[in-house]
Order: C-alpha cells, then sequence, then structure tokens
C-alpha cells in the first residue's frame, strides 16, 4: 500500500502520441515510469532531504493508459514518504527510534540506540519544512517522458 502517491492526468500533453502509444504498449510505459522514478531520487538528494534507504527503495512510479486516458503516478510505501513531501510540524510526539537508528546506521554514522533516541527526543520539538520532491520530480520528469515517448513513437513509426 502506498503512503503517498502523487497523480497527474497527462492527457492534454500527450494526446497527440495516442495512436503510437497504444501501439508500443508495455515498453513505453516501463521506461517513462523508470524516468519518474530515477526523477524522485534524485529530487529527494537535490532538495536535501533526510532520507533512508526504505524510502529510495520503496518509490514506485507508474504510467497507466487507456483508449481515452494517461495517468503518470509516483509514490512510496515508506511512511516518512508524506513528512518528507509534506514536511511535519513539531508536535511533542517524537518519530519512531527504530528508524532513526536503521537510518544513522544507513549513513555510515554509527552510533547506539540511545543516540537514536536523542535524536528522536529532539525531533519531537522541531518543524521540519516541506520539501515536496516527489511533485518536483514530477514536474521535472513531464519534459522527459515527453521527449522520450515523442522519439519512441517516431522510430516505431518509422520501422513500421
Amino acid at each position: 500500500m502506498l503512503e503517498l502517491i502523487i497523480i497527474g492526468n497527462i492527457n492534454k500533453r500527450f494526446k497527440n502520441l495516442k495512436q503510437g502509444i497504444a501501439k508500443l504498449g508495455p515498453t513505453i510505459t516501463r521506461k517513462a515510469a523508470d524516468i519518474l522514478k530515477d526523477e524522485v531520487i534524485f529530487q529527494i538528494d537535490a532538495v536535501g532531504a533526510v532520507a533512508s534507504e526504505d524510502l529510495i527503495n520503496s518509490i514506485e512510479a507508474r504510467y497507466e493508459f487507456s483508449s481515452d486516458d494517461y495517468l503518470l503516478e509516483v509514490g512510496s510505501s515508506a511512511p516518512q514518504a508524506y513528512w518528507v513531501e509534506f514536511g511535519r510540524k513539531a508536535s511533542g510526539k517524537m518519530p519512531p527510534v527504530d528508524r532513526i537508528y536503521k537510518w544513522l546506521i544507513d549513513k555510515g554514522l554509527g552510533g547506539t540506540i540511545q543516540d537514536a533516541f536523542r535524536v528522536a527526543k529532539y525531533l519531537q520539538y522541531i518543524d521540519t519544512p516541506p520539501r515536496y520532491p516527489f511533485q518536483k520530480a514530477f514536474d521535472n520528469a513531464l519534459p522527459k517522458i515527453e521527449k522520450y515517448l515523442g522519439s519512441a513513437v517516431d522510430v516505431d513509426l518509422k520501422i513500421s
């Protein structure tokens, strides 16, 4: 189950490619989704969001189309994806210590569970600003996907 999903209807951008896209099917949809997923990973790093390996590995992107609709979807099943995207208000509630501990280990910072507890204790009183890496990735990936779809359709139509 995805904890965070950003969906865009891209009918307006790709309406002229309808026949070519329908003809190419799964090959083109997988590549479009890969472009979006790579852009999300890049944006998470670019906005300076603190991301665990779990978050990076949980990112999913899908590109679906039917005869009338084209949908591009990106999301993550990691619980922290929502807070990376939309931020977190200081609530007095500590974030999960086990996730912070895993993050310390993943980043090669070492530390003990007590160190993770201290970090969590500190974070409960700190606002985390929204970073919007998923939305930024979506916006940045659309021109790349459009270029790929256009060139893939051109190539396919020339071969036919």
